[in-house]
């Protein structure tokens, strides 16, 4: 809950969505402009989809092509390096992210200043290099890369009863407010009622909302 002087964005995001690394990024360029405590959140995206019976933009077909464009365009935008995966229907609907998703709530759970450099790197790992995410060894390489301690016991948390348990609660927690895609994101300000966004394009509304001037990318 926000206080009087530090309101909170609650930040909801799947690294399996390109749009969720897109928000991701972009919030993060403005986060020490932000008078706000930004509160990164791993949910189940795939559950939220049929929990709302949403349909993922893959099934409509004409979505397909407007999507490849997309990410490029917002690449150049914000400075990122985004491809379009070899495997995208198969990435999604079969392989998924529970594993990484799991992990990182561990993380979040355990050793908190990972979480964003690990949530960039599964990611980038899906969006800008085409590299698998949904195995053990995957994690295990992302650990490696960014030198995390004790990441086996970090990984074998991951499969406990109480993280599932938490990764369910993030995301019964986001459907109950509203969410039915990602990113998904809350902003609570003290005396105020909670204002709820989706997508990777709502930035310039956040910042009005906090009083401060959106001046775009803030590459580099």
């Amino acid at each position: 809950m926000a206080n009087n002087s530090h309101p909170i964005i609650n930040f909801y995001f799947d690294v399996i969505s390109q749009y969720s690394f897109i928000g991701f990024e972009s919030i993060l360029q403005y986060e020490k402009r932000l008078p706000a405590k930004i509160n990164f959140i791993p949910f189940f995206l795939g559950a939220t989809i049929v929990e709302t019976k949403n349909r993922p933009n893959i099934a409509c077909p004409a979505k397909l092509p407007y999507m490849k464009q997309d990410i490029q365009i917002a690449s150049r935008y914000w400075g990122l390096t985004m491809k379009w995966p070899n495997n995208f229907e198969e990435r999604i609907f079969k392989l998924g992210s529970i594993k990484p998703q799991r992990f990182l709530t561990a993380l979040k759970h355990e050793n908190p200043s990972f979480l964003v450099p690990a949530a960039r790197e599964f990611a980038s790992r899906s969006w800008s290099f085409d590299l698998p995410i949904h195995k053990e060894e995957n994690i295990r390489e992302v650990c490696s890369k960014l030198e995390i301690p004790d990441s086996e016991k970090l990984i074998e948390f991951s499969k406990s009863d109480e993280i599932k348990k938490e990764y369910q609660r993030a995301t019964e927690e986001a459907i109950e407010s509203g969410a039915f895609g990602a990113p998904w994101i809350i902003l609570k300000q003290h005396g105020k009622e909670d204002l709820k966004f989706w997508g990777s394009d709502r930035l310039p509304y956040i910042c009005n909302e906090l009083g401060v001037e959106f001046k775009g990318p803030l590459k580099g």
